[in-house]
């Protein structure tokens, strides 16, 4: 925290929040009161896994919305025009996020 500039809470907090996001192990060792990171994979191996995580909601969310479209098809009203309107930007927007991921995920495969 001294080197950064930052209070010793909020690089806890971030260490925490890095934790979280990547695939790093908290560990003391015996008889000290420093704590110390470690990380268990490689990056490359980390932006995959991320990549597949966040691959997996856009589909999942995409499944969500098709049904969803689905169901209100058979309803009537003003208000179920507006909400599978608005379904319909959501589904293009998760198609982007598809067509983006999937482009990443050739980027990565070139890199290997």
């Amino acid at each position: 925290a001294k080197d950064t500039g930052y209070s010793k809470s909020t690089v806890c907090n971030m260490l925490v929040f890095i934790e979280r996001f990547a695939d790093v192990r908290r560990f003391q060792k015996p008889g000290s009161k420093k704590v110390y990171f470690e990380c268990l994979h490689d990056m490359k191996m980390i932006q995959r896994k991320k990549m597949e995580e966040f691959t997996k909601f856009v589909k999942s969310m995409s499944a969500t919305l098709d049904e969803s479209d689905r169901k209100l098809a058979r309803e009537k009203g003003e208000d179920t025009k507006k909400i599978r309107s608005y379904l319909s930007e959501w589904r293009s927007a998760f198609g982007k996020f598809n067509l983006v991921a999937s482009f990443i995920e050739k980027i990565m495969e070139l890199k290997r």
